[in-house]
């Protein structure tokens, strides 16, 4: 009898102290504008970068520990408020990473600049699914991906806003 009870008793003791993890599941969307003003004496190129981080969002910041995985969702992007000469070409480069040579880098033609342009909403930017999950790995590792925006122009002055948007979901798993 003494030890069937130790045994319950032991066996309930390893229940207990066994957390279970729940999962939880936030989207987050980032949005950058990059403001590009090329004036008449600025080289026809430009070059802007910047970080967007997990710890920016309100819901997932003090999850961050708790990360399990990052799925893109989607990235767009729309160039809005363009002043400059009709006849301008503008062209360029798009790269997500860390800013090293392991980053996903996507071309931006002059043909996929005027439709960002005259598009009236943000135009879906296609990336391959590796792709994908190199952005995501990154995402992984550091809770931030850096998007770098490289672009030259054929005429100034200029200035236009490239407006980036990327549609994050989050899965993160935390004992309770």
């Amino acid at each position: 009898m003494k030890k069937t009870f130790l045994f319950i008793l032991a066996g309930s003791f390893l229940f207990s102290s066994c957390d279970k993890l729940k999962e939880k599941k936030f989207s987050m969307q980032h949005t950058q504008n990059f403001e590009i003003n090329i004036t008449e004496t600025d080289p026809l190129t430009f070059a802007y970068s910047e970080v967007f981080s997990s710890a920016d969002d309100e819901d997932v910041k003090e999850y961050l520990q708790y990360v399990k995985s990052y799925k893109i969702v989607q990235l767009s992007a729309k160039v809005w408020e363009y002043e400059g000469p009709a006849t301008a070409q503008i062209s360029g480069w798009l790269c997500w990473g860390k800013n090293d040579s392991d980053d996903v880098c996507h071309f931006l033609d002059v043909t996929k600049m005027n439709e960002l342009l005259t598009s009236p909403e943000r135009v879906v930017l296609d990336y391959s699914a590796d792709d994908l999950i190199k952005m995501e790995s990154v995402l992984l590792q550091t809770n931030e991906i850096t998007a770098a925006l490289d672009g030259i122009v054929t005429e100034k002055p200029m200035k236009f806003i490239f407006q980036l948007v990327a549609d994050i979901d989050v899965v993160v798993e935390k004992e309770e």
